[in-house]
């Protein structure tokens, strides 16, 4: 099973922007210059049967035209939306104080933020199994996770 992730086109921000979950468009002539790269990768591996995207508006454009070329069901997830900032939304990240960011990017340990993406990759499995009933590809994705865990636990910091 070959699981694609897919970062969406360049924003439409001003430069320095925080935009997580802020649902902004991206670049449309560079969301179909990937689109016609990810069409040539994606032929290759025809098993693709199904597309999940964030409902924000720059994961969707270039999901919608994968969707429509390659003929595919597209199933928006909202688990899989960008991360909030919270209040930071819309600012620059310049006005955000420096000791604020510290403070948030320390919070999280290696270890733990390792694990909270492997909870993400497990919701992904249920999510696959909920949106499409393909036992395969959930077991696989949770295959994955039990390996990652494995993993963290014989190589922890």
């Amino acid at each position: 099973m070959k699981l694609w992730l897919v970062r969406h086109a360049k924003p439409l921000v001003e430069k320095g922007l925080c935009y997580g979950r802020l649902d902004v468009s991206a670049d449309q002539s560079l969301t179909e210059m990937a689109t016609d790269k990810l069409i040539t990768a994606l032929s290759e591996d025809s098993k693709v049967k199904v597309l999940l995207t964030s409902p924000r508006q720059r994961t969707k454009q270039l999901a919608n035209l994968l969707a429509q070329r390659l003929n595919l069901n597209l199933l928006e997830e909202e688990r899989l939306a960008e991360m909030n900032f919270g209040e930071w939304e819309g600012h620059l990240w310049d006005n955000v104080p420096k000791s604020a960011i510290d403070l948030w990017t320390k919070e999280m340990k290696t270890d733990e933020m390792k694990r909270f993406y492997i909870d993400c990759l497990g919701g992904l499995s249920q999510s696959i199994l909920s949106s499409t009933g393909d036992e395969y590809m959930s077991k696989e994705t949770n295959k994955l996770c039990d390996k990652l865990i494995e993993h963290i636990k014989n190589n922890s910091n």
